[in-house]
């Protein structure tokens, strides 16, 4: 079918300065606009951020199925430390604080004037923002944005996810790729916890102890175990599909490694993870200790496997950090996009055990029980704890996002 092509060229004025984008087909590689459109639905738009080191600016492309829109909006030259700050910044505990929470206010409206408002007019009609950008703006979770600077607690903020279910892309061609590529999962689950607590030693609810693995002290995950009992008990009584839980000593890299081939439609994993920014083939998941393998799952292992599966949720901390090389983060979450999986969840910072916890159980309830798309899941799981003024903070719900198709 095709479809009526609109290409709108605007003018941007940011801090007194206009620019105009000329229209151009160099998106992506010379991937057609049509195939891009006939790619999202009436409801979603697609929006594309390019980052110009050389000339301080910011190339914006959004498209509909029916209309394309191309602009250029002015930086300053310290952008990239402005988003680093920002980063930093959504992180700290003490973010709740009323300087921090005033600063955060303030630099949150700074980035929404600058990378959403321009296209206010066009997203009015959206209801899921499929977001690609590149480089350095990948550190921002652009849910947390506001449309206005006005002070108030944090529940009351007007933030973007209150607005659209926000998914993100590392490029087209993955979003195109992975429409082409819809593998044939098995109806099935796998939950992987590895808790790192000795079975012996009882934790009560606010202890986090730790134990020693390879000489290396290991903060125990006593609220993995739940989740992934609690998922996997939705998952069984909503489908009926076969479960799988590898908890404990069977949360081993050995048995990780043997059910991430295993065709399964939903596999979680709730451990610690850690990201090296230097060499990011060295990120990687912690599994149990165990004789057969070093106990970490890294990213270099992990591109090399072929994973079916549609979702695969890394509940773990930093799991989308990493190195950023030709425009992509080259976190933990894009090995798995590599490897072949449809969607990755993923966080952009260390996460408390406790909220992810809650957080996941509320995230498969909604797809699950609700019939929601996955970003619509998310969102709506990120909504309740937004509500709650005692985890309305966003250093609390954002740090999740969702990649994919």
């Amino acid at each position: 079918m095709t479809h009526r092509m609109i290409l709108m060229v605007m003018s941007v004025c940011i801090f007194n300065s206009c620019v105009e984008e000329p229209p151009n087909s160099d998106f992506s590689k010379g991937l057609y606009f049509q195939e891009i459109q006939q790619n999202i639905s009436q409801e979603e738009i697609l929006i594309q951020y390019i980052l110009d080191d050389r000339s301080d600016n910011i190339k914006i492309t959004a498209i509909t199925r029916g209309r394309i829109q191309s602009l250029k909006v002015i930086v300053s030259p310290n952008f990239e430390k402005e988003v680093l700050h920002f980063h930093n910044l959504l992180q700290q505990f003490s973010l709740p604080q009323k300087k921090k929470r005033s600063a955060f206010i303030k630099q949150s409206f700074q980035f929404y004037a600058r990378l959403i408002e321009p296209l206010e007019e066009i997203l009015n009609r959206a209801e899921t923002l499929v977001l690609i950008p590149q480089g350095i703006l990948q550190l921002i979770p652009f849910e947390t944005l506001v449309n206005s600077s006005v002070n108030k607690a944090f529940d009351q903020l007007p933030f973007l996810v209150k607005r659209f279910n926000i998914e993100y892309q590392s490029s087209i061609n993955d979003l195109l790729q992975t429409n082409e590529n819809k593998a044939q999962w098995q109806d099935s689950f796998v939950g992987f916890a590895p808790i790192f607590n000795l079975p012996d030693v009882h934790i009560s609810p606010n202890e986090s102890p730790e134990i020693e693995m390879r000489g290396s002290k290991i903060n125990a995950l006593p609220f993995s175990k739940e989740e992934v009992i609690s998922i996997n008990e939705l998952i069984h009584s909503s489908n009926g599909l076969k479960c799988k839980l590898l908890l404990n000593a069977s949360a081993n890299e050995t048995n990780l490694k043997k059910q991430l081939q295993g065709k399964h439609k939903y596999i979680h994993i709730a451990s610690h993870s850690f990201a090296n920014t230097q060499q990011p083939e060295l990120s990687g998941i912690l599994c149990f200790e165990e004789s057969e393998e070093d106990g970490i799952l890294n990213v270099e292992e992990i591109s090399k496997m072929k994973i079916i599966a549609d979702l695969v949720v890394l509940s773990s901390c930093e799991s989308g950090l990493g190195k950023i090389d030709g425009g992509m983060l080259q976190g933990i979450h894009r090995s798995f996009i590599d490897a072949g999986v449809s969607n990755v969840v993923y966080s952009l910072w260390k996460v408390n055990d406790k909220v992810s916890s809650k957080l996941m159980v509320d995230f498969y309830y909604a797809f699950l029980k609700s019939e929601k798309s996955y970003a619509e899941a998310l969102r709506m799981a990120k909504l309740k704890l937004i509500k709650n003024p005692v985890t309305a903070s966003p250093n609390i719900w954002a740090p999740f996002v969702l990649g994919g198709a």
